[in-house]
């Protein structure tokens, strides 16, 4: 009877601080978000330069030993509200391109999933996504975590994109022949090489853009097994 109490109070002891260490990384995971939010917040509001460490710790109504605590520097903290933004929209727009996919009946509605996706890589507002997105990667080559970090969100975006793309195929309105993973590839590679058209003085009309970005995709997406 002696040693089955001694098992169960040690049993006891052992769950009381399982508890309390997943309510402590809970906690901190709630801290880490409040500070991220924030940033992101003050990014978007006032830019990058607007964000400072007592900005941040009056936003979220910390201590800036506890900024201090989750985040290195500045540096730190604006590099992981970066990287949060960047990993929101991606994902989300894959999500809407599976939902069109999966309601399109026929090949026009097929197109017209197309042009809706060439319309939104092309749409003016996403200049500042991409700026996130080249910073990020810039940041990355000085920095091995946030390298890590990206290629895992790289990685899942190109997965769930030839996932999508596979759906497309076994619907019958992308070329079977083609690989799915080199077409969201190309997919990718035209959304975040359209970079270089923010930078031109002469810029091409965003709705002509979409037509050739349509054309574009159609000539490698449109089934023709």
């Amino acid at each position: 009877m002696t040693e089955r109490i001694h098992i169960n109070g040690g049993e006891s002891l052992a769950h009381h601080r399982d508890d309390r260490q997943r309510s402590t990384q809970d906690r901190a995971r709630q801290t880490v978000r409040r500070l991220i939010d924030a940033t992101v917040a003050l990014i978007v509001d006032e830019g990058e330069t607007a964000v400072t460490i007592e900005r941040v710790a009056h936003a979220t109504g910390l201590s800036r030993g506890a900024v201090y605590h989750h985040f290195e520097d500045r540096d730190a903290l604006v590099r992981a509200a970066q990287f949060d933004r960047l990993a929101q929209q991606p994902l989300g727009d894959i999500d809407a391109l599976r939902a069109a996919i999966r309601a399109a009946r026929t090949s026009a509605d097929f197109i017209a999933v197309v042009e809706l996706l060439a319309l939104a890589i092309c749409e003016p507002s996403r200049h500042a996504v991409r700026v996130v997105r080249a910073g990020v990667m810039g940041s990355s080559s000085s920095h091995p975590d946030l390298a890590q970090a990206l290629r895992g969100l790289e990685t899942s975006i190109a997965d769930e994109l030839a996932d999508v793309i596979r759906e497309g195929q076994e619907r019958g309105f992308v070329t079977r022949s083609l690989d799915a993973a080199a077409i969201g590839a190309l997919i990718e590679a035209v959304a975040f090489g359209l970079l270089i058209v923010d930078f031109m003085d002469h810029q091409p009309d965003p709705t002509a853009l979409a037509e050739a970005t349509t054309r574009a995709f159609l000539a490698f997406l449109a089934a023709t097994d």
